[in-house]
C-alpha cells in the first residue's frame, strides 16, 4: 500500500475547483483515476480525517481536504490528543 496516490487525490481535490466538485458529486469516477486501496476510498469518500491520516495521509494535504470537504472537528481532535495508532506525517 502507497500513501501517494491518497496524497496526490488530495492535492489535486484541493488545487482544481473542478475536481473537488466532482468529488462531491460522483467521488467513485475520481477514484478512478487513481491508485488507491479501498480502505482509502472509503475514508476519503467519508472524510474520515482519523483514518485518511492514519493510512498515511500528509498532515497539512489531509486538513485542505478536510476544511474544503468535511469538517475539522476529528481532525483537530487528532492533532492535539494522541490517537492511538496514528502518526502524523509534516515533510
Amino acid at each position: 500500500m502507497s500513501a501517494y496516490d491518497l496524497n496526490r487525490l488530495m492535492f489535486e481535490v484541493h488545487h482544481q475547483d473542478d475536481l473537488a466538485a466532482k468529488f462531491r458529486e460522483d467521488p467513485d469516477d475520481l477514484f478512478k483515476h487513481f491508485d488507491l486501496t479501498e480502505s482509502e476510498r472509503e475514508a476519503l469518500q467519508s472524510v474520515d480525517q482519523i483514518r485518511i491520516l492514519k493510512l498515511g495521509g500528509h498532515s497539512l494535504l489531509t486538513l485542505f481536504f478536510v476544511r474544503k470537504n468535511g469538517t475539522l472537528t476529528d481532525f483537530d481532535h487528532a492533532v492535539t490528543h494522541d490517537v492511538e495508532g496514528l502518526e502524523l506525517r509534516y515533510g
